[in-house]
């Protein structure tokens, strides 16, 4: 049976909005931050204009906060797998990107219960090549 992929990067975060007021002090000073008002309302759109989504499976996130949100919202009132892998992560992680450094996986647990972290296997996430 054929299997359909789609990807989906999350909306609109605040270290996205900071960006135009702070510049890349926005990437390295702020760590994994939430989506913003705006990201809210474009992941609520997806969920009421997407013609697809009814077919949808599973979800596989990156267990950053931002995706985790955009998820949530796009995919509410849907009986699908909320999977966070961090693999997911956006690059670079590590350096001065802070912000793509996710929440412990305890803390993502405790915010996030209908998401399985069962994948993830250290609890922080491992920064740079090690």
């Amino acid at each position: 049976m054929e299997k359909i992929c789609y990807f989906i990067r999350h909306w609109y975060a605040v270290h996205n909005q900071l960006f135009w007021h702070i510049g890349t002090r926005a990437y390295t000073e702020f760590r994994d931050t939430n989506l913003c008002q705006e990201g809210f309302t474009q992941a609520k759109n997806l969920n009421k204009n997407w013609s697809e989504i009814n077919n949808i499976e599973l979800v596989c996130v990156s267990p950053c906060v931002r995706t985790l949100e955009t998820a949530l919202f796009v995919f509410r009132n849907h009986n699908v797998p909320l999977i966070a892998k961090d693999f997911l992560v956006e690059f670079p992680i590590g350096g001065s990107d802070i912000c793509n450094q996710r929440k412990d996986v305890e803390d993502l647990e405790c915010l996030y219960p209908t998401f399985d972290f069962s994948q993830i296997k250290d609890n922080t996430l491992k920064l740079g090549r090690e």
